[in-house]
C-alpha cells in the first residue's frame, strides 16, 4: 500500500529513429531506422511527497512494517512556518491510514484524502488553513486513486479529484475525474476515462488512466497515462472541452508519455509536471519536469535518463523554486536530483540517507530529507557547502500494529 499500483505502457510499433529519444531530449540527430516502442518500463509513483502552505510544510510518508498493507500506516509530518523541528498530525485523520494519504494544496489551505483501506469504500477528507489548528471535513462516496496527484485544490474554493470507475463490472483505477465548486462532500463526475478516449483530444493518447490533476488559475489540467504515441499526456479544460497540452517535445509522434504528477509550481504561480517519457526499445526511459503558468503554454527541462528497472520514489517541490525527484535503481539505492526551472540543468544531490521516502522544503533555505526505519522518522538537514546530510531530529511514531487486522 505503499504506492500505486503500476501502469503498463501499451504496444504500439511505429517507423522511428534509432535516437529519436535522445534527440528529443536534446542530444544531436541520427540516421533513422526502424524500431518499436519499449514497453517494458513501468511507471508508477509513490504517495510519498511535499506540499508547502503559508502556515508551513506537510509531507506524507509511509511507516510499520512496509510489505504488509495491514501494518503500514501513512504518516503525516508536519514544520510549522519559521519552526526547526517537525511534528506528526497524523491524528487529524481520524481514521486509519493503511491505504495512503494524498495532499493538496493551494497556495493557502492544505487538503488531506484519506485512501480506503479493509472495510472501507469511500474517502473522508480533512482541510485547514491554519496550519493544522482547526480542520474541517469533506468525503468523496468513492475511493480516490492511489496517484500523489489525485487530488487538486483551485485558487476560489473548487477542488478536483481522480477516482475509480467501472466498466462492465471491473474496476479501473483512475478512470474519473470528479470536481467541486465549494463544498468537500458535494461532488459530480466531470470526465470519465471511457468518454474522454472517444473525444477527438482523447483518442491521440488512448488512455490507460487519469494519474493527475491541478489548477492553472481557474483552468483545470488533468494528466493521463497514454497507450498511443504523440502526446504528452497533458490536457485542459476550455470551453471547447479538454484541449491536449503540454510542452512541445520533439519527435513527440514516435514517443509515449506518462503525466506522473501535478503541483502547484514552486512559488504559486502556476503548475509544474512530471513526465515519464518512453521511446524505442533499447533506448532509455527519461524523466522531464514541465512549467506552466496558464495550463496551455509550456517550458520543458532537460531530462533524466533512467534504466527501465528504476523506479521514481517521490516527486515535490524543494526549497524556493526548485523541484526534486527522487529515483531508486537496483537494489536500495536512491539518487535525488533538484531542478529551478525552464531550461535548468538537474543538479543531483549527494547521496541521500537510507530509507528516505520523500524530500521537503528546509528551514531557512536549506533541504531535509524525511528517511523511514520501522517506526523511526528521521529528519537530516543538507549542508551543501559540506555535500553532506546532517542528523537533525528523530520522531519515533506508536505505530499500533494489527490494530487494522479484519
Amino acid at each position: 500500500m505503499n504506492g500505486p499500483p503500476p501502469r503498463h505502457i501499451g504496444a504500439v510499433r511505429s517507423a522511428l529513429a534509432a535516437a529519436a529519444l535522445a534527440a528529443t531530449l536534446g542530444a544531436c540527430s541520427s540516421t533513422s531506422t526502424s524500431a518499436s516502442l519499449d514497453t517494458s518500463t513501468t511507471w508508477a509513483l509513490p504517495l510519498s511527497t511535499s506540499v508547502t502552505t503559508p502556515s508551513g510544510v506537510w509531507t506524507t510518508l509511509a511507516m510499520g512494517h512496509l510489505q504488509d498493507p495491514l501494518n503500514t500506516f501513512w504518516q503525516l509530518p508536519f514544520r510549522p512556518t519559521g519552526a526547526s523541528s517537525w511534528t506528526n498530525q497524523v491524528k487529524a485523520t481520524g481514521t486509519a491510514t493503511n491505504g495512503g494519504l494524498v495532499l493538496a494544496a493551494n497556495g493557502k489551505d492544505l487538503a488531506v484524502a484519506v485512501r480506503p483501506s479493509v472495510d472501507l469504500t469511500y474517502t473522508p477528507l480533512i482541510s485547514t488553513t491554519d496550519g493544522g489548528l482547526a480542520w474541517s471535513t469533506g468525503l468523496i462516496d468513492e475511493a480516490i486513486t492511489a496517484t500523489p496527484s489525485a487530488l487538486a485544490l483551485g485558487p476560489s474554493g473548487q477542488a478536483t479529484a481522480i477516482t475509480a470507475s467501472s466498466a462492465g463490472g471491473k474496476a479501473i483505477p483512475g478512470g474519473n475525474v470528479i470536481a467541486t465548486n465549494g463544498s468537500l462532500s458535494s461532488w459530480k463526475t466531470i470526465e470519465s476515462l471511457q468518454s474522454f478516449d472517444s473525444t477527438q483530444a482523447g483518442r491521440v493518447c488512448a488512455a490507460h488512466s487519469f494519474n493527475a490533476v491541478a489548477y492553472a488559475g481557474n483552468s483545470t489540467v488533468v494528466g493521463a497515462s497514454c497507450t498511443n504515441p504523440g502526446s504528452t499526456g497533458l490536457f485542459v479544460s476550455t470551453s471547447n472541452g479538454w484541449v491536449p497540452t503540454g510542452p512541445a517535445i520533439n519527435g513527440i509522434a514516435h514517443l509515449t508519455v506518462t503525466a506522473l504528477a501535478l503541483r502547484p509550481a514552486p512559488g504559486g504561480s502556476g503548475v509544474a509536471a512530471l513526465l515519464g517519457v518512453t521511446g524505442p526499445k533499447g533506448a532509455a526511459p527519461h524523466l522531464v519536469a514541465a512549467w506552466s503558468a496558464d495550463g496551455l503554454t509550456w517550458q520543458e527541462s532537460p531530462s533524466i535518463a533512467l534504466r527501465s528497472t528504476d523506479a521514481v520514489v517521490s516527486f515535490g517541490a524543494a526549497s524556493g523554486n526548485d523541484l526534486f525527484v527522487i529515483t531508486r535503481g537496483p537494489g536500495t539505492s536512491l539518487v535525488a536530483y533538484t531542478v529551478a526551472g525552464p531550461g535548468s540543468n538537474w543538479t543531483t544531490l549527494p547521496p541521500v540517507p537510507p530509507g528516505t521516502a520523500t524530500l521537503a522544503a528546509g528551514h531557512g533555505g536549506t533541504l531535509e530529507a524525511l528517511a523511514v526505519k520501522g517506526t523511526a522518522l528521521r529528519i537530516w538537514t543538507l549542508n551543501p557547502s559540506a555535500g553532506t546530510w546532517v542528523d537533525s531530529q528523530t520522531i519515533n511514531v506508536n505505530i499500533q500494529y494489527g490494530s487494522s487486522n479484519p
